[in-house]
């Protein structure tokens, strides 16, 4: 198999286009509260079902983000190693902390904690497992996002939140999708909601989404 790590710009392409296709919404987390057992849900738009979403996708983006600086930090070099990167850029400003253990390989694996008590529009933390296979010229992302995370109003939690990112050519990032199942739920100032994802298929390039998204 043809295998190499990937080259930071190509992951700041991946990310760049990752972040175009979420909303982040104007909610603002962080630097408050987790420390002492509470999560700060930050303002939203009033709309739970709106803002539940929008932190889901924030979360994504930035969950994308940690895995590819731990799984850059990790390097090549050891089959198996821990991490712990302390000043993982935050969308929307600020930084996070990632930690956690990662193990090269076909596919290389990662274990992943992420805090995000110091962004300025997420608070909270999740733990982040799964895979990414490298085989060039295919680049594919397969993960779990589990977790509490407050922004946009609302406090979300992601129970099994399944994410699969798929580029089959990663010299053109743009041409490829994420998938997204199970489902989150929000608890917001205006109300609570549930969102269920089946088998929601964004491409990165933004467009219509196939799939279906229901809240309740």
């Amino acid at each position: 198999m043809n295998r190499r790590a990937i080259p930071f710009f190509k992951c700041a392409v991946l990310t760049s286009a990752l972040i175009g296709m979420v909303a982040c919404g104007d909610g603002n987390g962080g630097n408050n509260g987790n420390n002492s057992g509470n999560i700060n849900p930050g303002t939203g738009t009033g709309n739970p079902q709106a803002d539940t979403q929008s932190t889901g996708s924030a979360t994504q983006a930035n969950a994308q983000v940690g895995i590819q600086q731990a799984t850059a930090a990790a390097g090549a070099a050891l089959k198996f190693t821990s991490v712990d990167v302390t000043s993982v850029p935050c969308i929307g400003g600020g930084t996070f902390i990632v930690s956690g253990d990662v193990t090269s390989g076909s596919p290389t694996t990662f274990d992943l904690d992420m805090n995000f008590d110091g962004c300025n529009l997420l608070d909270g933390s999740v733990s982040v497992i799964g895979t990414v296979d490298t085989t060039l010229p295919s680049l594919n992302y397969d993960y779990t996002i589990d977790g509490d995370v407050g922004a946009n109003g609302c406090v979300v939690t992601f129970d099994n939140y399944s994410v699969v990112l798929n580029i089959p050519d990663f010299t053109n990032p743009t041409t490829g999708t994420v998938t997204i199942n199970n489902s989150i739920a929000g608890e917001c100032a205006e109300g609570n909601t549930t969102c269920v994802y089946d088998n929601v298929q964004l491409a990165l390039t933004g467009g219509v989404p196939s799939g279906t998204v229901s809240c309740d």
